[in-house]
């Protein structure tokens, strides 16, 4: 077990993420250290709301930010970008059901995880 907590980014700043940021906040070992959005907007007013940084790069973010774990929030027919983008990067990656809106998506978000381990 990580003796330091867990620093967690949500990619997608809709309604299903506050829920997602809320429970990290409440986690002991866990924190909030970064949003990303496709909309630059959504993931500043989303950083300000739950006092972390929003980013536009997703592996910059990664890197920056020391990411551990990034949970996609987006619509499901966004999920791979991010996932894949995070994966790259080197963080682990928690998708919101469903995991693809198609099974070319799908096939790329694991190979992404594969390759990187």
């Amino acid at each position: 077990m990580k003796n330091s907590p867990y620093n967690i980014a949500i990619l997608g700043c809709g309604k299903v993420a506050h829920l997602h940021a809320q429970a990290i906040q409440n986690l002991p070992n866990a924190n909030l250290a970064a949003v990303w959005s496709r909309t630059k907007k959504n993931a500043v007013g989303f950083a300000m709301q739950y006092e972390t940084k929003a980013f536009e790069n997703i592996a910059q973010m990664v890197d920056s930010a020391q990411i551990d774990l990034v949970i996609v929030c987006t619509p499901h027919p966004f999920h791979r970008q991010p996932a894949v983008e995070a994966a790259s990067a080197g963080a682990h990656i928690l998708v919101e059901k469903p995991l693809a809106s198609t099974l070319e998506d799908a096939d790329a978000i694991i190979d992404a995880c594969k390759n990187s381990g």
